[in-house]
């Protein structure tokens, strides 16, 4: 159902700089793999790092995920073929880098199919060049959101929880130099957290000439004990091309 790899973007460790990966997953036409929130169905990947010699924990990055509708239910992922990019920070760059992963994720058409792989990759010290797959692994680390700045276009604005009797909402408020064409917002809850509420497809409101966009996000709670008031999310705005993280 799904090909497994773990690629690098170059053939050696270098001169100590950080060394890109990427792990690959793509899957049959038509079918599709998800992102670390899945939403209502499936399940996002897990990377379990089994063994890492001369480097700390790798930094599994995500890019900007797709939404998916079937018969009312909705996912947030990738279609056919996605790159994770990873950064790995060599400890000593006279020595070889060697990784192990294991993998468990999903990939879904009408129904859903878990997967499991084990991946091992080493590089050798020394000068390295690009390899074949640099490319892609560079095209995807550009789709990954970034962390809201000062300068970073979109911007969110606020947000606000508005909750009456057993429903909650989160609204959003954003702005952008460039007029917003598509925007949507996916929410992403750390940990156990995100196991006790799932976040709905945002309503979309906007100002005349669409630089400003408020989104209306209701918050369906799997755990009744727990309200959403002070819960940590990660907010992600997409818009064509363009995308920013920013945590409330």
């Amino acid at each position: 159902f799904a090909r497994i790899q773990l690629l690098s973007a170059t053939s050696a460790v270098g001169n100590g700089e950080p060394v890109l990966l990427g792990i690959a997953i793509e899957t049959r036409p038509h079918w599709k793999t998800y992102w670390r929130s899945a939403g209502e169905s499936g399940l996002p990947p897990r990377f379990s790092w089994s063994r890492v010699d001369n480097s700390d924990d790798p930094q599994v990055l995500w890019p900007a995920p797709e939404r998916f509708a079937v018969q009312g239910i909705e996912s947030y992922g990738y279609s056919e073929r996605v790159i994770f990019p990873v950064r790995v920070d060599p400890i000593d760059a006279t020595k070889k880098l060697r990784i192990q992963v294991a993998v468990d994720y999903a990939v879904c058409l009408d129904i859903c199919v878990p997967q499991q792989a084990n991946l091992e990759l080493e590089l050798a010290p020394g000068a390295g060049v690009a390899t074949a797959s640099a490319p892609e692994i560079h095209a995807a680390l550009a789709r990954v959101p970034k962390i809201q700045g000062p300068g970073t276009q979109p911007r969110i604005l606020s947000a606000k929880l508005v909750t009456s009797g057993n429903s909650a909402t989160l609204i959003v408020e954003a702005r952008s130099e460039r007029p917003f064409a598509a925007p949507d917002l996916f929410i992403h809850a750390p940990g156990s957290a995100g196991e006790d509420f799932l976040f709905g497809a945002p309503k979309t409101d906007f100002n005349t000439n669409r630089s400003e966009a408020r989104f209306q996000v209701p918050i369906k709670p799997l755990n009744p004990g727990r309200p959403p008031g002070g819960l940590p999310v990660t907010l992600t705005l997409v818009d064509t091309g363009r995308a920013i993280e920013h945590n409330i």
